[in-house]
């Protein structure tokens, strides 16, 4: 996959033209090795360790008695052939006990298993056991609302959630990141819709190469749609799909790398780091310059009161519709919990890096750098608009009584 993309940055980067056709024919050659033992892996049964004392043994011959191999952790899927009580494993050699003496099970037929496990319709599908097996391929979810914190995507089902995020997604794209605002507009994009088209076929992948495949052109179509976005909130709601889809990106190909066919395989804690380091540097690359842009640097210090947002010798006007609060504090909470969303992901010290603001301070002051997660903040003390709360000491807690009664609700920002 990353040879591909090189690839395609050499021919747009004009790289020498023989180099570039023995890299295509190199490539061509990889790709039909891999369809050739994803047809090779069609049929055998796909097993997953549920020992809930802990890992199986592999044995070299099927007796509990021959020397162990190697062991497998609970969670990993395993691919063979039973014979009796245990299986004779597919790929490489030893075998794995299925049940124990007392009737307790250590492996179990994979869910969705089927004699043709590998590429017949039948099989459950492999976006199934990406969210089933990678956890942090989950992560992505977060991105699809500004009110979705990191708890949110571990109470979905792993059948139900790549079919969430396509509806989240056309929710995006129809009505925004904040659906109900009053000043939303709907911005066309042939990309974006082709972008939701994919991941819906992606969503039928059978095996991990076809599921990147389309994942990969997923994201790049979100990208696209993304860079041609003119207004301020289509822009961020495409920001969200895109972010969440260079998440999941990241996490296919790091899976992908030890997978073959519909065989899940175990991701080294070290690949795992990896592919998510690429993706939240990426996500950065997207926040970095939108936090830089002088309209959104004119919103946020017209709510600080600040100093103006200064440039080729003039101030930033606010942008149209931002004297609009429905619109100005809607774009404001957008980015803000975007940041603070990318931020709370693996791994934190990556967030040296994150977006910040740089905000214009008096002549011969330095400029107050901003991280956006602490805007709010500062906007709510600059107005005064401040609620202190405390718990009443435990001595005066049985004068206190339930209150009831109707629930006040606001109108419009203030």
């Amino acid at each position: 996959r990353g040879f591909e993309r090189a690839i395609a940055e050499g021919r747009a980067k004009g790289a020498n033209p023989v180099l570039l056709e023995d890299a295509e024919a190199r490539l061509e050659e990889w790709k039909k090795y891999t369809d050739a033992v994803a047809e090779r892996d069609k049929g055998v049964p796909t097993w997953i360790v549920v020992n809930p004392d802990g890992f199986v043994n592999i044995r070299t011959q099927p007796d509990a008695t021959s020397p162990v191999m190697d062991t497998v952790e609970p969670g990993v899927v395993v691919r063979g052939f039973p014979e009796g009580n245990w299986i004779r494993l597919h790929g490489r050699s030893g075998f794995m006990l299925t049940v124990k003496p007392n009737g307790d099970k250590l492996l179990e037929r994979f869910q969705g298993d089927s004699s043709h496990e590998g590429g017949n319709a039948e099989s459950q599908k492999w976006v199934v056991k990406f969210f089933k097996f990678d956890r942090l391929a989950r992560e992505g979810f977060v991105f699809l609302a500004p009110e979705f914190h990191n708890e949110d995507y571990m109470t979905i089902d792993a059948e139900e959630i790549g079919h969430h995020m396509l509806g989240l997604g056309q929710r995006l794209y129809e009505e925004g990141s904040l659906p109900g605002n009053p000043t939303w507009e709907k911005e066309e994009s042939p990309e974006i819709v082709e972008s939701l088209e994919t991941w819906k076929r992606a969503l039928e992948a059978g095996g991990c190469l076809g599921f990147d495949r389309l994942l990969r052109k997923t994201a790049a179509k979100a990208e696209e749609g993304y860079t041609q976005m003119g207004n301020l909130a289509p822009r961020l709601a495409a920001l969200r799909w895109t972010c969440c889809l260079r998440w999941l990106v990241a996490r296919s190909e790091a899976v992908s790398a030890v997978s073959m066919g519909a065989s899940f395989g175990t991701v080294t804690p070290q690949i795992c780091d990896a592919a998510s380091r690429s993706a939240k540097h990426a996500i950065f690359g997207w926040l970095r310059p939108l936090c830089k842009e002088y309209p959104v640097l004119a919103m946020f210090d017209y709510d600080l009161v600040g100093n103006g947002v200064w440039h080729d010798g003039r101030r930033e006007p606010l942008p149209k519709m931002a004297d609009k609060e429905w619109y100005r504090r809607g774009m404001e909470f957008d980015i803000v919990k975007m940041c603070h969303q990318v931020n709370q992901l693996p791994p934190l010290d990556v967030n040296a890096s994150a977006a910040t603001f740089t905000m214009v301070q008096p002549y011969l002051t330095p400029d107050w750098i901003l991280p956006p997660p602490e805007a709010p903040g500062h906007i709510i003390r600059k107005h005064n608009w401040i609620m202190e709360w405390f718990q009443p000491k435990l001595d005066d807690l049985y004068t206190k009584a339930l209150i009831q009664g109707p629930v006040l609700h606001v109108e419009q920002p203030p």
